[in-house]
Order: structure tokens, then C-alpha cells, then sequence
């Protein structure tokens, strides 16, 4: 949902891989940093219940920014 949502800050690894000229070797880095990401994602209390809000939204789009 958050690169359906954001497809400018989230570009699925498979996406990348498979449907883009970026080469794989960036593709991976960006991959492995998105999973570091969503580790963090995971360890919102009650996640089952926020899944898709906007409280989410903004963890990814900040941790997003630590990179930049």
C-alpha cells in the first residue's frame, strides 16, 4: 500500500529488479536499506491494528528521510 501510495519514495525490489533499467546492484542496496525499514515498521506496538495508517505512513517516510 505505501508504494501504491508513495511510488516516488517506494519502489518494490521486485519492481526494480524486474521492471526498471536501475541496475541491480542499486536495486539491492535500496532493497536491503527498505528492509531495514520495514524491521523497524514491525516493531510498532499493535501494528495489526494501525496496518495502513497514517501513523505508519509517517515511521516509513521518516526513516525514509534518515537515509537522504
Amino acid at each position: 500500500w505505501f508504494s501504491e501510495k508513495n511510488p516516488t519514495k517506494w519502489t518494490p525490489l521486485y519492481s526494480m529488479v524486474s521492471f526498471s533499467n536501475i541496475p541491480y546492484s542499486k536495486a539491492l542496496a535500496i532493497g536491503e536499506f527498505q528492509e531495514k525499514v520495514m524491521e523497524q515498521v514491525m516493531k510498532i506496538d499493535n501494528l495489526d491494528l494501525t496496518n495502513n495508517s497514517l501513523e505508519v505512513e509517517s515511521v516509513i517516510i521518516s526513516l525514509l528521510k534518515l537515509k537522504n
